[in-house]
């Protein structure tokens, strides 16, 4: 014997149309916003503090893992620095990369986003 249901087909619908769902969802796009708006600001500190010169970043994404990784530090006359080293290639570095949100980061000013490529550019200077 099957138990009836809770409750009627024509109440309420799926969970995604209430408005406590729009709220915990607006809050959750905020918060990723924020964290990925703070890693920026610490991968930019990071390079900066190894490589004051440095003027400009290259993330690229990996679709398959669906990750960001650091793919090339350059000067402002467009010359490659060292991408590792201390302040690089340590796991704190690895979590910043992985608390870049890339919908979040193409919307940054200072960050431009090719989607065939499937890079960012990070202008540092853009960041001050």
């Amino acid at each position: 014997m099957r138990n009836p249901p809770a409750s009627s087909a024509d109440l309420q619908g799926p969970t995604t149309s209430t408005a406590r769902f729009e709220t915990a969802r607006r809050n959750f796009q905020r918060a990723r916003l924020e964290l990925t708006v703070a890693a920026l600001e610490d991968l930019v500190l990071r390079v900066r503090t190894r490589h004051p010169e440095a003027a400009a970043l290259l993330l690229i994404c990996d679709d398959v893992e669906d990750a960001l990784y650091l793919a090339e530090i350059t000067d402002g006359a467009g010359n490659v620095l060292g991408s590792g080293g201390p302040l690089l290639d340590d796991r704190t570095t690895a979590q910043m990369l992985g608390n870049l949100c890339p919908p979040d980061l193409a919307s940054l000013p200072g960050v431009t986003h090719d989607r065939v490529a499937m890079t960012f550019a990070v202008e540092i200077d853009a960041m001050d």
